[in-house]
């Protein structure tokens, strides 16, 4: 039984929230579209879950409801603002609906590109050489290896028909910079061709910002050679006041139908999210868009591909660009992991390219040097994941005076048990955490530019955590550390962080092993996706025992994340303690750590 609280927006529709849900409950409540709401000897009404709870990290579902449901529950709830309730929820189809959808209405021609043979692919049409650039933004970095403007050719040089183009690369490599630079060329390109040029770009929503934020944007606004072509970053109505530095070209469908459809200039470029990109096919003919770029594409299920791909023709386009060693595809369920739903296009298309040999590999481009983070933290990811295919650039980003080494663990408890079984929350840790996030950001280092708290990433496993987290940073008064960045572990896609604090627990079955394996930091891919965010610092508070007893029962894959950070910390001795561990440490705690660092490794 949770709390309904009421308020008001206008005269016909009321809107309260549901109080004290578990985050993860949370999580898949949003995916309903209603529900019943009874009051015990009372009422029984219906109300709407609104799209809004995906913005919202609080521990509140909330909902909405007509004049008539209102009024019935505002005559039970008499002169209170709150009431217990009994509430049941209806799963909505939608989302499963569409990429349904999606597949139905996938062409013949798209499809077949999409399952290519070795007789499908071409050689390149032409050979660019030089590739002219009137922004800084969009230069490819070729002082060190060039890959850049190779994956930038490669995107270019093959006919329109032909199956998809990959650009493979590890985080910070700039993968994003090259579609965004392509999208660039494409319509440079076109310049005065009478044909008109429509790119779709398609990302997760921090990337998807990313396209405006650092590239469409500020070349449109140029202060001497503003960018004359049209852009769109096309939200969800439920986004609609998230409109960024440039709000101008942020525009829900119904604000941008009429212009796609009638007066569009014969040149545009929509970046929009996976989602969102099938709300497209009532607002665009077919044959809309002859460009389609997909921005990691290895963290989307291919049904979830198939929705902006559904939009393509035998002459469109396709780029994909993705990293198989970061979050795999959202999959629950082992029956649906089992037949190949956890695979996604781009990991199952680069397969098939090595498989068919020289004349398909043509078509990948593969990225290895990361610029965003220090050499130490890209190690470890090398050791993890990568083998040999990572170098760091030799610009490397500068570390904090307080840790040389750039990787540290700090202890906040020391007991072999697991911490207490199903509980999303962890205050002790959650103070422990805070303290070291003040430690490291008030003597904001000199080197790392003007002190920006966006810049500080705190990840932690669940929204009730994160709630935890902000009453702790409330008491911090003066290092404004309610300005960091709050989010769990399915929130770094597509992010950049100066620092990252990790607070690694998370809930359990009585044995130690963790309630949500697929959003666990016990899972080396999301553990990969999280650290690859920092450039120069990453701190990780938990209880050490603890956390190697959950990766040793993690069954999702075989890499020992958690084991590999351990021992590199131990190694160059930046596993700390809070004062009141600091006797136990020295006295059982490391040796016990050592042992366990050994058995699991």
């Amino acid at each position: 039984m949770q709390l309904l609280y009421r308020g008001i927006r206008d005269y016909h529709t009321h809107f309260g929230f549901l109080k004290d849900l578990p985050g993860d409950v949370v999580s898949n409540i949003v995916k309903a579209n209603r529900a019943i709401i009874t009051v015990r000897g009372k009422c029984s009404v219906t109300a709407d879950i609104l799209p809004e709870n995906y913005n919202h990290t609080h521990n509140r579902l909330y909902i909405a409801f007509d004049a008539e449901s209102s009024q019935q529950l505002m005559k039970a709830m008499g002169n209170s603002d709150s009431i217990e309730i009994r509430a049941e929820f209806e799963l909505t189809h939608r989302y499963f609906d569409s990429l349904h959808e999606a597949l139905d209405a996938l062409p013949e021609s798209a499809a077949h590109r999409l399952m290519p043979s070795h007789d499908d692919f071409s050689i390149p049409m032409r050979r660019l050489n030089k590739l002219p650039n009137d922004y800084d933004e969009l230069r490819m970095d070729n002082r060190e290896s060039g890959e850049q403007s190779q994956a930038l050719k490669t995107a270019l040089v093959y006919p329109a028909a032909d199956p998809p183009v990959l650009i493979l690369g590890p985080c910070g490599s700039g993968k994003t910079r090259v579609l965004a630079a392509a999208a660039y060329h494409i319509l440079r390109d076109a310049g005065a061709s009478r044909l008109p040029t429509r790119i779709l770009l398609c990302s997760h929503n921090a990337s998807a910002d990313l396209f405006i934020e650092h590239y469409f944007g500020v070349i449109k606004n140029h202060p001497s050679r503003p960018w004359q072509e049209a852009v769109i970053r096309l939200v969800p109505y439920f986004l609609r006041d998230t409109r960024g530095s440039y709000p101008l070209l942020y525009k829900t469908i119904g604000e941008c139908a009429k212009l796609l459809r009638y007066e569009c200039s014969k040149h545009i470029i929509v970046v929009t999210t996976y989602d969102t990109s099938f709300d497209l096919r009532s607002a665009v003919p077919d044959g809309y868009f002859t460009h389609i770029l997909l921005d990691e594409a290895a963290q989307v299920s291919e049904p979830e591909a198939l929705c902006p791909l559904s939009m393509a023709t035998d002459n469109t386009r396709i780029i994909l660009a993705g990293d198989t060693c970061q979050t795999r595809p959202l999959v629950l369920g082992d029956e649906a992991w089992t037949n190949g739903l956890g695979t996604s296009l781009f990991k199952r298309l680069y397969e098939r390219y090595e498989e068919i040999g020289s004349q398909a590999t043509s078509h990948i481009s593969v990225l290895t040097t990361s610029y965003r983070c220090h050499k130490d933290i890209l190690d470890l990811s090398l050791r993890l994941l990568y083998n040999s295919g990572l170098h760091p650039g030799v610009s490397q980003p500068p570390t904090h005076p307080l840790a040389p080494y750039p990787l540290v663990f700090v202890c906040s408890s020391l007991d072999p048990a697991p911490h207490s079984m199903g509980e999303d929350t962890n205050e002790g840790e959650a103070s422990i955490l805070m303290h070291q996030v003040a430690r490291f950001v008030e003597p904001w280092p000199e080197e790392w530019g003007e002190r920006d708290m966006a810049t500080v990433c705190i990840m932690v496993s669940s929204r009730r955590q994160i709630t935890v987290m902000r009453r702790q940073a409330a008491q911090y008064k003066g290092l404004d550390l309610n300005k960091a960045t709050l989010t769990t572990t399915y929130g770094m896609l597509g992010r950049e962080f100066r620092a990252l604090f990790i607070g690694t627990s998370e809930p359990t079955w009585e044995n130690g092993e963790s309630c949500n394996p697929t959003k666990s930091t016990c899972d080396a891919y999301v553990f990969n996706t999280a650290l690859t965010r920092a450039q120069s610092l990453v701190v990780a508070v938990g209880n050490p025992l603890a956390l190697l007893r959950m990766e040793s029962l993690y069954s999702l894959c075989k890499e020992k994340c958690w084991t590999e950070y351990l021992t590199q910390c131990l190694d160059h001795n930046t596993i700390l303690t809070t004062p009141q561990l600091k006797e136990e440490w020295h006295r059982s705690g490391k040796h016990l750590l050592r042992q366990q660092l050994h058995v699991a490794s």
